[in-house]
């Protein structure tokens, strides 16, 4: 047996600082988000150039990391290299509050991505090998809280972080005056590197799960292992790209569209969004993880994949209509439902790749996914809804109708996609099942 298992208070304990890290790693992605513009005004950018700092500059460089990334964590110490990441990406997040030009923040941006990387490209490895199939679910859904606590937390306390530093007028750093923007970056950066340590000390490798001699003639190598599964795994990334596109586009633009819409100032819109995401992302994403657990000790083995279609199909139609409300209670209101329920996939999405994933391939699915669903997701969703705005409305205080657009289609769109993944995902569980087993420490 795993001794990972056999000491879950270890495990747990693993699971709950890999969530303290994945909340900085949002709350460092995502204060940008809060700072649009004062940025554009500072750099004299635009709303395109914003989404590409958003969306591109990131999850490009994010995306292309995983893959050398994903290939190493099936060879190494996955806690060291995630240790080494949260360190790297905190320091770059200190430095984009150094940068006084476009290039040197889309840069900066580019290094927060790299650094990220090694978080999701071995998180979801570690994680899917320190609990069994039937807890997987429950896990990776509490993983997942990272990211609504983090984004809450980046929302909440970065909105009241920007007005103080506004009130302030910036800091001085070694005799060089900072803009309010600027030292939100450093504050909220430097802490992380703390994590990185933290994490070193507590977290513990669990031993991988390994094939079955025949299992391993058959299933070669990677790329084999990739093409034998090759009709799921491109509605897979496809549905999971459209639906994280949906949710990248709502939480890079949501501060701007309360700001422009309705004349918020950055903290109350933070703090709307912060709570949204804190009281229903949050446990609605754990109670999708009990969900999927629930099911799946009735048999219903593609509990997760089927949680994802039917979230999905509720959240962006109603999500539409919210955006295109008169008044903030009633946006705030309809938003209920789809912050509640709309985030599942970032934890039931990985886990329904990991069950169906031998233990020495892990971190490369991981990356690969992490890659396609990246460059799909992060990259398009902040740009089509800058897009929308700049060329299409024309307009940036129509913000609300190119998220209106934008929202719904994504979700069903992915729906539909993991909808018709689910004949194939079924039959690679039962491959999976008859394949794989567990190695002692």
């Amino acid at each position: 047996m795993n001794n990972m298992r056999t000491t879950p208070w270890r495990t747990w304990l693993s699971l709950a600082v890999l969530v303290l890290a994945a909340v900085f790693s949002f709350i460092d992605r995502q204060i940008l988000s809060l700072m649009v513009t004062p940025i554009k005004q500072d750099l004299g950018i635009n709303d395109v150039q914003v989404g590409l700092l958003q969306g591109f500059a990131f999850a490009m460089f994010y995306s292309l990391a995983a893959i050398p990334l994903g290939w190493l964590a099936d060879r190494s110490s996955r806690k060291w290299i995630i240790s080494i990441g949260v360190a790297v990406w905190s320091l770059m997040t200190a430095l984009c509050g150094l940068a006084h030009s476009f290039l040197q923040l889309f840069l900066a941006r580019m290094g927060v991505g790299v650094g990220e990387a090694t978080l999701s490209a071995c998180g979801h490895s570690v994680i899917a090998d320190m609990f069994d199939k039937e807890r997987l679910p429950l896990a990776m859904s509490i993983y997942g809280t990272g990211v609504s606590l983090g984004a809450g937390v980046a929302f909440i306390g970065g909105g009241y972080l920007v007005e103080l530093l506004n009130q302030l007028g910036g800091i001085n750093l070694f005799g060089s005056e900072l803009a309010a923007w600027q030292a939100a970056f450093i504050v909220v950066g430097l802490p992380g590197v703390l994590v990185a340590v933290m994490l070193a000390i507590v977290m513990k490798e669990p031993a991988r799960s390994k094939v079955t001699q025949d299992a391993q003639q058959r299933v070669e190598g990677f790329d084999d292992f990739v093409r034998t599964r090759f009709s799921l795994v491109w509605r897979f990334i496809l549905g999971i790209g459209m639906l994280t596109a949906a949710g990248y586009a709502n939480l890079a633009w949501l501060p701007s569209y309360f700001e422009r819409t309705f004349g918020w100032n950055t903290a109350q819109a933070g703090t709307t969004i912060g709570v949204l995401l804190l009281f229903l992302a949050m446990p609605g994403g754990v109670a999708c993880g009990l969900l999927a657990q629930r099911w799946l000790r009735r048999g219903r083995e593609d509990a997760a994949m089927r949680i994802m279609v039917l979230t999905s199909l509720a959240a962006g139609p109603i999500m539409c209509l919210a955006f295109l409300m008169p008044t903030p209670p009633l946006v705030i209101f309809l938003m209920i439902i789809p912050m509640a329920i709309g985030s599942s996939f970032v934890g039931l999405g990985p886990a329904s790749a990991q069950a169906v994933t031998p233990g020495q391939f892990r971190g490369r699915v991981a990356a690969f996914q992490l890659l396609l669903t990246s460059l799909i997701g992060m990259i398009s969703g902040p740009l089509i809804v800058g897009s929308l705005t700049q060329y299409v409305f024309a307009d940036p205080d129509r913000i609300g109708w190119s998220l209106a657009i934008t929202a719904p289609l994504l979700n069903l769109a992915g729906a539909a996609l993991l909808a018709s993944a689910l004949p194939a995902y079924r039959k690679a569980l039962q491959v999976i099942k008859t394949t794989e087993v567990r190695q002692d420490t």
